[in-house]
């Protein structure tokens, strides 16, 4: 942890500057530009971004926009691809790895050892269920990024969000279920009023005893003969 602030001071001083020096050197790991400047001030790094950078054919997404005759360009805020399973998780997280231990060497044996955590709680969890472990990772490296005095291997200290995240008791996990639930009462909801006026294929019998006083196309049945 000691190095860590170290380091970190020595890039406060000026960030754009260290960023150029890590850039220019012909060690550097391939890595988004966007995403250098988190990993100099010790922030969470977007793993989406890394993710999509794996993809991109240009150094960074960047979105053109025309107003009028003249055209802006700026950086997309949103990224081309996104993290959505173990498999994408192990690209970005690998990616992101060469990145932070080239500027900090001293922390490759805790990111390494923060990626086999993740794996095994993937391994843990049914495919179905990956998407907590993502929402797990992301909050525990907010978490550390936040604070000075924990490591990412300090799991002890960031409990409290597996529960939340992964649990099936977590508060998140809950929330997600009731959404679903929700979405799928709606869905099924209106299934059951399509299906409740939906018109029948039966002949109408009041329509047969002339006696029906809807019209052929507003009666839930068929205006045919029953007989035939």
């Amino acid at each position: 942890l000691r190095k860590t602030i170290r380091f970190l001071r020595a890039y406060a001083i000026d960030v754009r500057t260290a960023k150029n020096d890590l850039l220019n050197s012909a060690s550097a790991p391939e890595f988004p530009d966007s995403e250098w400047s988190n990993v100099l001030r010790g922030r969470a790094i977007d793993l989406d971004r890394v993710f999509s950078g794996q993809y991109s054919l240009g150094r960074d997404e960047k979105r053109v926009e025309k107003l009028g005759s003249v055209e802006i360009s700026h950086k997309s805020m949103v990224p081309s691809k996104s993290v959505g399973n173990s498999g994408d998780w192990t690209i970005a997280w690998q990616r992101a790895v060469e990145a932070m231990s080239y500027a900090f060497p001293h922390r490759r044996p805790e990111l390494e050892a923060y990626g086999r955590h993740i794996l095994g709680m993937f391994g843990a969890l049914s495919p179905t269920l990956q998407q907590r472990v993502i929402d797990y990772d992301r909050a525990v490296r907010r978490r550390v990024a936040a604070k000075r005095d924990i490591m990412l291997t300090d799991i002890d200290h960031y409990a409290d969000l597996k529960t939340q995240f992964i649990d099936s008791g977590g508060a998140n996990v809950l929330g997600e279920e009731t959404k679903v639930n929700k979405s799928s009462g709606s869905t099924s909801g209106a299934a059951t009023r399509l299906g409740g006026s939906r018109r029948q294929e039966d002949p109408c019998r009041r329509w047969n005893n002339n006696a029906c006083p809807s019209q052929a196309s507003k009666c839930r049945y068929r205006h045919i003969c029953l007989s035939c």
